[in-house]
């Protein structure tokens, strides 16, 4: 390495300490307190009521939400409201030579609201999509069971968008209140 170079190395870690010092980066998951052992959007997670939703798909979301967000079962004294509506298409995205689908995505799309509860006081809406694809084979019964495999990633991985776009929101209402 030249002299140049490692002098502009230099400076440039020089410069990193007084880069990071007016950095407001906060972890999502800190904890509150110095004794707490939930951070503060944990806590106001589990404080999130679920609304039913109809179907057997709305009960594995609703299910899925609850496991990532009050793993402990529904609040007792909810302060808020969660809202969800779903909406699922399937695409043939490969197709054999006589025009039969070989492989399908399903495409999953969740349209959510956080509400204050008692009240209609919409706090957050938002959307998160998830795509998984399974193989249509010759048995229906192993293309129903790769179907429902699909599915289910697909609503795991939505009540994970769902948890994380709620935990941002509770910890940049944190950040503007403070």
């Amino acid at each position: 390495m030249s002299l140049p170079e490692r002098r502009s190395l230099l400076r440039v870690a020089a410069a990193l300490p007084l880069l990071a010092a007016g950095c407001t980066f906060r972890p999502l998951y800190r904890p509150s307190g110095s004794s707490a052992s939930a951070s503060a959007p944990d806590q106001q997670l589990a404080a999130i009521r679920i609304t039913p939703l109809t179907d057997r798909l709305g009960q594995l979301m609703h299910n899925a939400l609850r496991n990532e967000l009050n793993p402990r079962g529904q609040p007792s004294n909810p302060s808020y409201r969660l809202v969800v509506s779903l909406n699922e298409t399937i695409d043939e995205i490969a197709i054999r030579r006589d025009e039969t689908a070989s492989r399908n995505d399903i495409i999953l799309i969740a349209e959510f609201r956080l509400l204050r509860e008692g009240s209609d006081e919409q706090l957050l809406r938002a959307s998160s999509s998830a795509t998984d694809s399974y193989d249509v084979l010759a048995s229906a019964y192993a293309t129903e069971v790769a179907q429902e495999g699909a599915r289910e990633r697909n609503v795991r991985n939505l009540a994970k968008q769902v948890r994380l776009q709620l935990a941002s929101y509770f910890a940049t209402a944190e950040l503007r209140s403070s």
